[in-house]
């Protein structure tokens, strides 16, 4: 039996159920891909090649941990933040970023539990070559740069959440500059800095000895 424009019966409706069939199988595959949308860590990042200061800093002048400076004023945006140092107030080293402040507590010795911008500053030394993954884990928005290279991006009002990772490529050890900016709006914080050193499986809060800062004469 004919049907229009003479293609018969049964190869019409064969056309159909292969067509209907495409159609899951499509719905399906997208609902797979949302439903198991990576996590930022394991999401393909960014490659830096970066290369160490020279001359490096003289080690015998290194103080442990970052320098920091606050300033007071409510944010929603790393933009908005002064990009003069000189609009911040300075405060005591931080040693380590590994934080998370319940919202009635000072951020650091900020003396603010709230409408706070941190200007952190210092050396981060990568001890192997290799590859580094870094993360950060913030609340509220925070921007990451080694040396010139601005490695994580995570401006603006959120709660605790991972950044996506990025990839250094270390090819030689030593010291590399930091510098990173972060607020705090209201509610609870968090600041914590993890990587994933060459050879690991697993990704680990950034130890207190990889920080180092010049004292403030010399810390530009």
């Amino acid at each position: 039996m004919k049907n229009y424009r003479g293609v018969s019966e049964s190869t019409w409706r064969l056309s159909l159920v292969c067509l209907c069939l495409i159609l899951v199988s499509c719905a399906g595959t997208g609902s797979y891909a949302v439903k198991n949308e990576p996590k930022p860590e394991h999401s393909s990042a960014p490659n830096f090649q970066i290369q160490p200061v020279k001359p490096q800093p003289q080690i015998d002048k290194l103080i442990p941990g970052l320098a920091v400076r606050y300033i007071e004023k409510k944010f929603r945006h790393i933009n908005e933040m002064p990009a003069e140092i000189n609009a911040y107030a300075v405060g005591k080293p931080i040693l380590m970023l590994n934080h998370r402040f319940s919202g009635e507590e000072p951020v650091f010795d900020s003396g603010m539990a709230r409408e706070v911008g941190l200007w952190i500053t210092g050396w981060i030394r990568f001890s192997k070559t290799g590859q580094y993954d870094l993360m950060s884990r913030s609340n509220d928005g925070i921007r990451v740069w080694i040396g010139e290279n601005q490695i994580i991006d995570d401006p603006e009002v959120h709660s605790d959440r991972f950044s996506p990772k990025a990839s250094l490529t270390v090819t030689e050890a030593g010291y590399y500059p930091l510098k990173i900016l972060y607020f705090q709006r209201k509610g609870t914080a968090c600041i914590e800095m993890h990587w994933k050193m060459p050879g690991e499986m697993q990704f680990s809060i950034i130890p207190e000895t990889a920080y180092s800062h010049l004292p403030p004469a010399e810390n530009k």
